[in-house]
Parts: structure tokens; sequence; C-alpha cells
């Protein structure tokens, strides 16, 4: 039964993980002044508002608004008093708009949903069939779809995969492949709570553990990079 359940978990980690339709989404925390639209009229983007970033070539970023706020009353007078000019007119959705990257800052805007990827690595594999536990492994790179600090996450590839169980003695590792699915959220600073589940081939008769499934859980450790 248990098997059962982490087998369609794991099915349903790689046939529902969401492939992205545009790039991620971010929210402007503050108000920014500095986006110039296709005639290169400077316009404003309102806290609050939504967008993606479409390019980034590293000197301009090109992003386009999904949902632009209401822009502050007080922004405005302000505005106007410092630069001592005319105060310019709100981003509009849909439209491209060019940014310098030195003008938008990571710390004016916030992460809110997008494609993630990297490598999986997990702290130990505990056998589903008879309850070993083996050593820990890199299970090969991941894709994913995070949304704030949540992200499901599959995984498939060339692996190290132990083959004894590190409780009866040396473990040694050969090549195989393994397929993975999981969630790991970010709690911040780099402590991360997780759980994987996954399964192992290398082609080797002897190895005990060959096409049966596993799973590694744990807080605190990182499960991706």
């Amino acid at each position: 039964m248990v098997k059962s359940i982490v087998k369609a978990a794991l099915v349903a980690a790689f046939l529902l993980l969401p492939v992205p339709a545009q790039a991620s989404q971010h929210r402007l925390l503050v108000d920014v002044p500095y986006f110039h639209d296709a005639n290169n009229v400077v316009c404003v983007g309102p806290r609050g508002s939504d967008f993606t970033i479409v390019n980034d070539d590293g000197t301009n970023v090109i992003v386009r608004f999904t949902k632009v706020k209401d822009l502050r009353s007080a922004f405005l007078p302000a505005y106007t008093k410092t630069v001592q000019v005319a105060a310019p007119q709100p981003v509009a959705t849909g439209r491209n708009y060019t940014i310098e990257k030195g003008l938008l800052p990571d710390y004016n805007y916030q992460f809110l949903a997008g494609f993630a990827y990297g490598i999986l690595t997990v702290p130990f594999k505990l056998q589903l069939d008879d309850g070993a536990v083996s050593a820990g492994a890199t299970v090969g790179g991941y894709a994913g779809w995070k949304i704030r600090r949540t992200t499901l996450l599959a995984s498939a590839g060339l692996s190290t995969i132990p083959i004894q169980d590190i409780n009866a003695g040396t473990v040694v590792t050969k090549a195989g492949l393994t397929g993975a699915g999981g969630i790991v959220i970010d709690v911040g600073k780099g402590f991360q709570i997780g759980g994987v589940v996954g399964v192992d081939h290398i082609g080797d008769p002897t190895y005990p553990y060959e096409n049966k499934f596993w799973l590694s859980f744990g807080m605190g450790f990182g499960f991706t990079r």
C-alpha cells in the first residue's frame, strides 16, 4: 500500500510538473521610475506591481508587467520636487519596458513564481522495500516550478548510487540512473525542509534495491543548489 502511494506520487511529480509558459514572476517592493517604453518614454512602476523578466543581458533588463497597481498619491509631488521635472506616467500591462540593471536591484522586488533548476542531493535513502538506510548521494540535475519558497521538482539522469547498506560497513558506489520527485521549502539563510522519493537503476542483478523505491527527507539539509 505504501509503495503504491509512493509510486503514484513520483509519477505525479513528473507528469504534473508545470511547464513555464513565461518567465519568472516578480513584484515591485518600491516605486521604480526608470522604465523606458518602446518610444524611450520614461515610466514608473508602482509598488506592488507584478512583472516578468523577458530578457537580461547583464546591462539592461527587459520586463513586461502583468499587473499594475495604482500609483501612490504621495509619489508624484515627491518626485517632481526632487527631480525638478514632471513625474512620469505609470507603466501599462502587456508592453515591454527596458531598465538599466543597476536601477533594478534585487532588494527592490521579490520573487513570486518561476522555473527552477539545479543539482539535487539527498542526505540518505530509506529503502521502502525493507527499511534499510543507504548513504545519501547527488541524485543529479533537477527542474521544477518554484512558488515563493516552495519548489516542486523532478530529477532524472546519471548519478552515483551506493550499493551497500551503510549499517553493514563500507559503502561502494556505482554509476547508474536515478529518477526522483519531491518538494523542497526554503525557510531562509540556506535552511531547507524537503522530501524526495526516487528509484535507482544500475543494471546489476546483485544490487538488492534495483528499480525499488526509496524515500529521503530532512530539515536543515541543502537539497538543492
